[in-house]
């Protein structure tokens, strides 16, 4: 599996961000499995990092424990999350936009 950036899609360069959001949208309508994938790396990234950061914010930081436990579960989602993302979505939308299929009903 390759890691892709949204960036190094062709349809995406010199874009402004409405127009990339619009084409995230495009893309989602032509392939409607690109949701689904995303639901399940929400399902299956926040839940044991949710797990993961409660342990440090109550041992590591007893009195402040729930400011702990924001900041720990923020700095571990986001990078999985994206990675998680630069491997399995960003292959779908890039795929979706270059090709010519009309989006399904």
């Amino acid at each position: 599996m390759k890691i892709e950036r949204e960036r190094d899609i062709p349809a995406f360069k010199g874009k402004s961000w409405r127009e990339r959001i619009a084409l995230r949208d495009q893309a989602k309508e032509l392939d409607h499995w690109i949701i689904w994938v995303q639901i399940l790396i929400c399902f299956f990234t926040y839940a044991p990092i949710l797990d993961l950061s409660h342990w440090p914010g109550m041992e590591l930081f007893p009195h402040r424990p729930f400011t702990a436990f924001v900041i720990i579960y923020l700095v571990l989602t986001y990078p999985v999350f994206t990675l998680l993302c630069a491997v399995f979505v960003t292959p779908r939308i890039r795929k979706a936009l270059e090709s010519d299929v009309e989006p399904s009903a």
